[in-house]
């Protein structure tokens, strides 16, 4: 298990782990991804990206996304970021068009080339486009989606409603296709979405 420790004063967030290196992103006012050796649990470099890197994806390529939400302040823009995880380098970038885009929540899909986030509603992104998604593939109508995942077996799109943050939130289930199937109640502030796979079935 790899931890912050006392690498900086930065508020570190999500991670992700990739062949013997770690990429970890400092969030809060930061604007780093430390990479650490699995091995040494050493850090060994940091790569610059945008401000407060929320949250990170793999693609079937082997390419980390990173995307920026701009700080909770809003001077500045959201950014998706392509790191190439061998090099360290940034080989791609899309700044989002308003800096009161707050998108969070990156993940990539079961084939691992598609993208999603959070941001107005669920939006997709092919991993080779050439431009940020300009609508919403779900569209959140009157919920406030928190957290999203995709069911690795059979695609399905599941997704946490917070409300107001205060009393139980909800779970919902869309297909593949952005086609809504079912919603349960589930606890206060839902946060992350697993799946739980047995002799080829899979419970939500």
């Amino acid at each position: 298990e790899i931890t912050c420790r006392d690498w900086s004063s930065d508020v570190c967030s999500s991670d992700l782990v990739h062949g013997q290196k770690a990429f970890i992103a400092n969030w809060i006012g930061g604007r780093k991804v430390f990479v650490v050796d699995t091995g040494s649990d050493q850090v060994i470099d940091s790569v610059e990206v945008g401000i407060e890197p929320e949250s990170m994806a793999l693609d079937k390529n082997g390419m980390i996304w990173v995307l920026c939400n701009g700080g909770w302040t809003r001077d500045n823009f959201a950014e998706l970021i392509c790191l190439n995880p061998q090099t360290h380098a940034l080989t791609r970038r899309y700044t989002f068009p308003s800096k009161t885009d707050s998108p969070l929540n990156l993940i990539s899909d079961s084939d691992g080339d598609t993208l999603l986030f959070i941001d107005g509603g669920i939006k997709c992104m092919d991993i080779n486009s050439t431009e940020l998604p300009s609508s919403v593939f779900i569209d959140q109508a009157d919920n406030l989606f928190y957290r999203i995942a995709v069911n690795p077996v059979n695609g399905n799109i599941a997704a946490t409603d917070a409300l107001d943050y205060q009393q139980q939130g909800n779970f919902m289930i869309f297909s593949r296709k952005g086609i809504f199937i079912s919603e349960y109640q589930a606890g206060i502030i839902p946060g992350n979405i697993c799946f739980m796979v047995n002799q080829g079935h899979i419970t939500e």
